[in-house]
């Protein structure tokens, strides 16, 4: 596929209508985040995520990765992710961070239990989440901004190029009467808090797999919330 990249955003020829059928030279429509793989059409609207475009193609979506371009005089290596990693953060977390995820509802328990952190990547701060696989192994964080610091950048994941996961696997196999699927860490962490058992899916509501339906079902009660929009 033919694209241009333009502050930060890939910038191609809609692919799910004829929105460009008239367009000339460069001139295009579709808009993806070259981070994130969330996507836009400025004409016809459709909006969505490396994960439903895969599906739009009938494609299947458990390789699916959002992999980084290479880019040249980057001189700083980030760390590598590992749980030595996890644990770093986790004793970095500054009080104000602590402080705002209990404004935010989360305990300190909660926060203590799903190893919460601050750390430095892509060349700023970020309040980083473990997420684990299925298997309880820790494959990356989910980060989120620096809630002092007015950015573009909500939310991104370390490293880059990860598959969806739940969040987390535990609760969902730690099987009891109801279980919330809600959209987000932050939100997932405050029902925890209120001890409700939650999950969400690491990369957004739109790409939430069908292949995980089959761990909820063994739940009496499985309640969606959505975010307000």
């Amino acid at each position: 596929i033919t694209f241009k990249e333009q502050k930060g955003e890939l910038i191609t020829r809609c692919l799910f209508n004829d929105c460009d059928s008239d367009s000339k030279g460069n001139e295009a429509h579709l808009y993806f985040d070259s981070e994130t793989g969330q996507y836009h059409c400025k004409k016809c609207g459709k909006k969505g995520n490396i994960i439903t475009l895969a599906k739009h193609f009938g494609d299947s979506t458990d390789t699916v990765g959002l992999y980084p371009r290479n880019r040249r005089g980057n001189a700083q290596k980030d760390p590598e992710f590992n749980p030595s990693l996890v644990e770093e953060c986790c004793q970095n977390l500054p009080d104000r961070i602590r402080q705002y995820l209990n404004a935010r509802g989360i305990t300190d328990p909660i926060i203590e239990e799903y190893r919460l952190g601050w750390g430095k990547f892509y060349g700023r701060w970020w309040i980083t989440i473990p997420i684990e696989d299925i298997d309880g192994n820790f494959v990356f964080f989910k980060l989120r901004r620096d809630p002092a610091v007015d950015t573009k950048k909500k939310k991104m994941t370390y490293p880059k190029g990860v598959q969806a996961q739940i969040y987390d696997w535990q609760t969902v196999q730690n099987v009891a009467h109801k279980l919330v699927v809600c959209e987000g860490e932050l939100d997932r962490l405050l029902l925890m808090s209120k001890g409700i058992p939650a999950v969400t899916s690491t990369h957004g509501a739109m790409s939430f797999k069908k292949e995980w339906v089959k761990y909820l079902q063994k739940w009496p009660e499985v309640y969606v919330g959505y975010e307000q929009r």
